[in-house]
């Protein structure tokens, strides 16, 4: 394979409306507890014109492709999802531009799945080339560029209110060891996008991941070259192990954070290279959000080798 780069963002919350608010169907105790948090605190944190910001950095810069790993909306109200469609068509084609959802994706059951079919464009498998296949979307997912296979999993279900867990199920977990070991034959560079941590910040009762040890089972046998998520709005570098060596876990902060704690917005460029037979080099930028610039810039380069 030649040389690939692409970008990986998440977290963006799309900011919630007055509006979304009207319609009788919205009403529930979890639904009502995150319109409380926005309105009190996340709308100070999670700024549309930052976001903006990171997407205008990210089209002037050489990458191939685009990750988005969850939380594109905030309590799942059917107008968020409408809203979500036309920012993710500012993205870009599906083909350029893969999603997986996040928890605020699926804050409640009632009318989501129906609702989130309407993004399955941007998280469904390639039916041929590079053509992803829709209408509805099925996880795990699988899309091929360039020698790079981006397995899409979700860990969105609903929870009950002041619970953010995320759950991966027996099927999934199940599918996903086929298709990883299906990649593996096919010498492709194994990424896996989910929005939940697979590692140590994985580990809590109310926002980790529950079955995150039969995942972990799951790696350790079949392996993957690099996993990124989503949902700690804090930057993540960790490690899970695989058969034979440890396996790099990646996170930007929020796409959209107006404030320097939890992390400010950030977004990362990950080139991949193939450096032996099944051994890849990652080397990532972090590009950071400037309060003074209103702006991005690079910083925090380093290079991680993967290969199992």
């Amino acid at each position: 394979m030649h040389s690939f780069t692409f970008a990986h963002l998440s977290d963006p919350h799309l900011p919630l409306r007055r509006s979304d608010l009207r319609a009788g169907a919205w009403l529930s105790a979890k639904r009502l507890s995150g319109a409380l948090s926005w309105w009190r605190k996340r709308r100070h944190i999670h700024l549309p014109e930052i976001l903006a910001q990171t997407i205008s950095d990210i089209a002037s810069s050489d990458v191939q492709h685009l990750v988005v790993t969850g939380d594109l909306i905030n309590i799942s109200a059917p107008a968020e999802y409408a809203r979500a469609v036309t920012w993710l068509k500012g993205l870009g084609s599906p083909c350029d531009v893969t999603v997986v959802p996040g928890n605020h994706d699926r804050y409640v059951a009632r009318g989501v799945d129906r609702s989130l079919d309407a993004w399955a464009p941007w998280m469904t498998s390639d039916q041929g080339g590079d053509t992803p296949a829709s209408p509805a979307a099925a996880f795990p997912f699988l899309r091929v560029r360039n020698g790079v296979a981006f397995i899409g999993l979700s860990t969105a279900v609903e929870t009950p209110i002041f619970n953010a867990t995320g759950r991966l199920g027996g099927s999934q977990l199940d599918a996903l060891a086929h298709l990883l070991g299906a990649c593996a034959d096919k010498n492709l560079c194994r990424i896996i996008l989910l929005h939940h941590p697979p590692g140590s910040a994985g580990r809590s009762r109310r926002k980790g991941l529950s079955d995150r040890a039969a995942f972990l089972q799951v790696l350790q046998k079949h392996g993957a070259e690099l996993i990124l998520h989503g949902h700690t709005h804090i930057p993540v570098l960790d490690r899970v192990p695989g058969p034979t060596d440890t396996i790099p876990v990646i996170a930007p902060s929020s796409a959209s954070s107006a404030k320097i704690r939890p992390a400010l917005a950030r977004w990362n460029e990950i080139r991949v290279d193939a450096v032996g037979t099944r051994q890849w080099r990652f080397d990532i930028t972090a590009h950071v959000f400037d309060p003074q610039t209103a702006g991005f810039s690079p910083s925090g380069r380093f290079s991680l080798r993967a290969g199992q």
